[in-house]
């Protein structure tokens, strides 16, 4: 990038010198026809000076005229009456223009000069070399100043970006604890932030696939140790085949078959081409649906569930959202105290939709709070009671594909709330 730069900069430093020097040799080449033209004025008027005078006789051959070219003045017969070579005829009128001099719209005569040269004049001569002499430093002085400018702000563009380039290779390479000093312009401060926080982001990934894969090994190697080791039991005789043992079996077989369908659910969700579909639907037969589907196993428990509905439809993705919001009610039903109540509430806010799902139960605990919708978190009340500990982290993901946000509350007394928060505006409905 340096040298790219360094070539940029001389690339224009030519141009820039080209422009200059057209600018000037045009510019040079105007001054002096400007000067040309106003010597011929000069002399025009000395020679009218000249020829008015003889008219009116007051003088003779009172004249001043320069003498850094001949001049030849006529009278109206185109008789020499006046010239800086001397009155006698002269080789050097042979072969000149002659130019007529007017007064009051009247001929009065005619003069003729030999080419003016601004170079003639000593005082031009030193003019002009002064002049190039100052061109001449100010060019040299202005490169030197320019040459050395660009070098400094060639490095001072090339170094972040190195800097930036080089930390990025590190990050390929797996040093993802490494961050990238920010300082440069301000496109190379953006590239470092979101290279920063891209490694951030790729670290805590790496942290949570081996936190993930370390607490599936250890879900799936409960249930398969448990079964195991009754069939080895069963194998050796040691137990009889009963209706008890089988059940057993088959409810530690449920527990891995759940596990393997969240997982599959989950994955499936975070694939980067999913999109929901996306409709206005009716809220209470939604959130009427949903109290259908746990009725049974509230009333098994006491609960009392109850709704609120305030708003005629939701928007979003009716199958998807129904999943999210039936994973926070059935957490809601599995962890609410026995004989307790459960209420769930839509309705509309100045944003979007508002789902909520509340219950009466044990707190949780505040060290916790911040982890429920990790994957495969269990807390202190969900360790011994059934489910793969995938269905808040399923919520969040269906949640966040329509660009909303989902939160949990707890405490004594109002005990457990999970909000949803779906805008409306996103969608077009």
């Amino acid at each position: 990038m340096f040298g790219r730069t360094i070539a940029a900069f001389a690339v224009t430093f030519v141009i820039l010198g080209g422009v200059l020097a057209v600018s000037l040799s045009t510019g040079y080449t105007r001054s002096l026809a400007k000067w040309s033209s106003t010597r011929l004025e000069s002399l025009e008027d000395a020679a009218r000076s000249v020829l008015s005078a003889r008219r009116s006789g007051t003088i003779d051959q009172a004249y001043h005229l320069p003498t850094d070219i001949p001049v030849f003045i006529y009278d109206e017969n185109r008789v020499l009456v006046a010239s800086n070579r001397g009155i006698g005829r002269r080789r050097d009128e042979e072969s000149v223009e002659l130019i007529p001099v007017t007064s009051a719209g009247e001929t009065i005569g005619y003069f003729a000069a030999g080419t003016a040269h601004f170079r003639s004049d000593a005082a031009n001569t030193a003019l002009l070399d002064s002049l190039i002499r100052a061109a001449l430093f100010g060019a040299i002085a202005a490169l030197g100043a320019a040459s050395i400018s660009a070098v400094i702000l060639s490095r001072s563009l090339a170094n972040p970006a190195a800097v930036v380039s080089s930390g990025i290779d590190r990050f390929a390479r797996g040093e993802l604890k490494y961050r990238i000093p920010v300082h440069g312009t301000r496109e190379i401060t953006r590239i470092a932030r979101a290279a920063n926080l891209m490694a951030e982001r790729l670290s805590d990934e790496r942290a949570l696939r081996g936190q993930w894969a370390q607490d599936i090994t250890h879900d799936l190697r409960t249930p398969i140790a448990s079964v195991r080791a009754r069939i080895e039991a069963l194998s050796d005789g040691v137990v009889q085949p009963n209706g008890p043992l089988f059940s057993s079996l088959l409810e530690e077989l449920d527990r891995v078959e759940n596990l393997i369908e969240g997982l599959e659910e989950l994955t499936r969700l975070e694939a980067p081409e999913i999109e929901p579909t996306v409709a206005a639907f009716c809220a209470r037969s939604f959130v009427d649906n949903l109290v259908n589907r746990f009725d049974a196993q509230g009333r098994d428990r006491g609960l009392t569930i109850t709704t609120q509905i305030g708003t005629d439809t939701v928007v979003g993705d009716e199958n998807l959202l129904y999943r999210a919001v039936s994973n926070v009610l059935g957490n809601a039903v599995r962890y609410a105290e026995q004989d307790g109540k459960i209420a769930v509430t839509v309705r509309d806010d100045d944003e979007g939709s508002l789902v909520i799902v509340s219950n009466t139960g044990p707190v949780i605990p505040e060290n916790e709070l911040g982890h429920v919708f990790d994957r495969l978190f269990r807390g202190e009340y969900g360790r011994n009671s059934p489910g793969s500990g995938l269905g808040l982290t399923i919520a969040q993901r269906i949640v966040a594909l329509h660009h909303g946000s989902i939160g949990i509350t707890s405490n004594r007394e109002d005990g457990t709330s999970v909000t949803i928060r779906l805008p409306r505006s996103v969608f077009k409905e």
